[in-house]
């Protein structure tokens, strides 16, 4: 997380060699990262699928 904030203050852009690619964030497009540790844990995730939001709201 640190190289990813120190990479964004100094470019702007916090992709860097050797780190998971962060997206850019679109407004609207609803986009939550997962931030866990370890290999494929900066991804892209759809919380209510992820949490089967549909099933605890009954639909």
């Amino acid at each position: 997380m640190i190289a990813y904030w120190t990479r964004f203050a100094a470019t702007g852009d916090p992709n860097g060699p050797g780190l998971p690619r962060w997206p850019a964030y679109r407004s609207g497009g609803g986009a939550t990262l997962s931030l866990a540790s370890g290999p494929g844990g900066i991804r892209p995730v759809d919380l209510a699928t992820e949490h089967d939001c549909a099933f605890w709201n009954g639909n």
